[in-house]
């Protein structure tokens, strides 16, 4: 029988968690409930669904904290975001103040004016102007079910379905770009599937 992720019937599950991810239990006990019911919201918890969600979070975030920003430096952050040209076209940024101003934020570490106008959009809230408003949780949740569905992740996730290697790649892609920390994503992923 597969694991129930549902934090209401399995009361053990943000512990469990908590331990795989090696995060702060108090952050999954917080957040996981908002991004469970998110997901469930949407019909997306499916195991395989959840299991690539919590490994994008393990690695996007690295604590579980849903209202953590990027520490990058304004400096760092504009070049990163802005001297990099092909990063800023990626990204939508249209003035060095854009790569600092629409740094990473939340769980999935949105990053970008066009990331920030179009999650806004779809969830109702203007990141533009207020872009710590993608640290409040319950944007947080919805940003990242939104960025989840809208980039397939949770189609891939049903295809890696625990044992195809290039699909679990193709879920981090989705994500990242490429396959930065990729190592870690696949052992958390590989560790919540052990769970059942």
């Amino acid at each position: 029988m597969p694991y129930d992720f549902n934090p209401v019937t399995n009361t053990d599950v943000c512990r469990k968690i908590a331990n795989i991810l090696t995060c702060p239990k108090r952050n999954v006990d917080a957040y996981y409930p908002l991004l469970y019911n998110e997901l469930k919201a949407h019909g997306l918890v499916d195991r395989f669904e959840i299991i690539v969600a919590l490994a994008t979070i393990a690695v996007e975030s690295g604590t579980f904290d849903f209202v953590v920003k990027e520490r990058r430096s304004d400096a760092s952050c504009i070049q990163m975001y802005w001297d990099n040209l092909r990063v800023r076209k990626n990204l939508g940024n249209a003035s060095p103040t854009d790569a600092h101003r629409y740094k990473g934020r939340g769980p999935l570490q949105l990053t970008g004016r066009y990331n920030y106008g179009k999650y806004g959009k779809l969830i109702g809230v203007d990141l533009l102007a207020n872009p710590d408003a993608a640290c409040e949780p319950n944007n947080a949740v919805k940003i990242f079910r939104a960025y989840f569905q809208d980039h397939g992740c949770d189609v891939w996730a049903n295809r890696w379905a625990g044992v195809n290697e290039d699909a679990l790649k193709t879920c981090r892609k989705k994500v990242n770009g490429g396959l930065t920390h990729y190592d870690r994503f696949r052992k958390v992923a590989m560790s919540l599937l052990a769970l059942g």
